[in-house]
């Protein structure tokens, strides 16, 4: 394990360097003892070695980038052995391009310039065209307005449908 200390002073960087402490059989020294040295709570101990520093993995890395593993506690360095691990800058690195694809297939499918041809709506289809088209076009039908805008009443925000409330 690599440990990464910046408290910002002496007693802090002792906490956290006792409370990442290990030898063969674990951890050496535990949290109440820690916090019985220093006369502090345990809670204080656990959020001052947060605080003031991080514990990165020897043994296992982002199948990525190879960035080392981060405990973010002793627990997790105790029970968290990760196999097959991506950090999170990858993960929304990949997540971005995923939504980018997705927007991009979309923009290919959706040609702008296309007319819907009403004989391939179903009726239902033409039933919701015809409720939006009522209530959010404007009178020669060259825009839809924002929804929010033509609602008077709460009621009709609730449900877009071709009800008499729409009327």
């Amino acid at each position: 394990m690599q440990l990464d200390i910046f408290g910002s002073n002496e007693r802090e960087n002792e906490i956290c360097r006792l409370y990442w402490e290990t030898d063969s059989d674990g951890f050496k020294w535990n949290v109440s003892q820690i916090a019985k040295e220093f006369g502090i709570s345990s809670y204080e101990v656990q959020k001052t070695a947060k605080n003031n520093s991080k514990a990165y993995s020897d043994e296992h890395f982002c199948q990525h980038c190879d960035a080392p593993y981060l405990y973010s506690n002793r627990q997790n360095y105790i029970s968290a052995r990760p196999y097959k691990w991506v950090c999170d800058d990858c993960e929304s690195e990949m997540q971005n391009r995923s939504d980018e694809m997705k927007i991009s297939a979309i923009k290919k499918s959706i040609d702008i310039n296309s007319k819907i041809s009403l004989d391939i709506l179903s009726a239902r289809d033409a039933v919701f065209l015809l409720t939006l088209l009522r209530h959010s076009a404007s009178e020669d039908l060259s825009c839809l307005n924002e929804l929010s805008l033509n609602i008077s009443d709460p009621r009709r925000l609730q449900k877009l449908s071709a009800t008499r409330l729409l009327d």
